[in-house]
């Protein structure tokens, strides 16, 4: 009788990843406009997942979170991969980090309370964005007040801390190679 129930919870998770999928797919195709991107972005998300610490689910959702703050599909893995590595190595959530970088995208400038959640979460973007804007540390936050630090920056120093040498350099990686 035990098997019988856990055959019947088996194929019952089954049924609801199913229809999760499936759910995910008209999201993405609604947002897409495009039943292929969809598919291929799906199938990327799901290839980037296998590859790092991160799950299916959680990647899937900062996909979707990325798309819905204008990421273009094509620039989704990429961001993930860049945003994953610095989630990775301050063991950060990645639908948090998604979040607060995709809603600088979408404001197309830093506030202070990004940059609040940002160091609040480990992340040393004072000094890298004084790297970035060619200032003194102590610089930053009145070139934030004044607006004069866009999304662009932002994307500087995230690049700056994964590329090679960077701080977070190949951290997804490292972790998905751990017990």
């Amino acid at each position: 009788m035990g098997a019988g129930l856990g055959l019947g919870t088996l194929f019952t998770k089954s049924i609801r990843a199913a229809a999760g999928l499936e759910k995910t797919s008209v999201a993405f195709e609604t947002m897409l406009g495009n039943a292929d991107k969809a598919d291929t972005l799906i199938r990327d998300l799901r290839g980037f997942s296998d590859a790092t610490p991160f799950e299916p689910e959680e990647v899937i959702k900062a996909g979707r979170g990325l798309l819905a703050f204008g990421t273009s599909s094509e620039q989704v893995v990429p961001t993930l991969r860049t945003l994953g590595d610095v989630a990775a190595g301050l063991q950060i959530p990645l639908g948090e980090l998604t979040e607060i970088y995709g809603k600088a995208r979408a404001q197309g400038r830093l506030f202070q309370e990004d940059i609040n959640q940002l160091a609040g979460r480990g992340i040393p973007i004072y000094g890298e964005l004084a790297k970035v804007l060619g200032v003194a540390e102590s610089e930053v936050r009145g070139l934030v007040s004044e607006g004069k630090v866009g999304f662009p920056e932002l994307q500087k120093v995230f690049q700056n801390l994964t590329k090679d040498g960077g701080q977070f350099a190949g951290l997804m990686e490292r972790q998905s190679e751990t017990t």
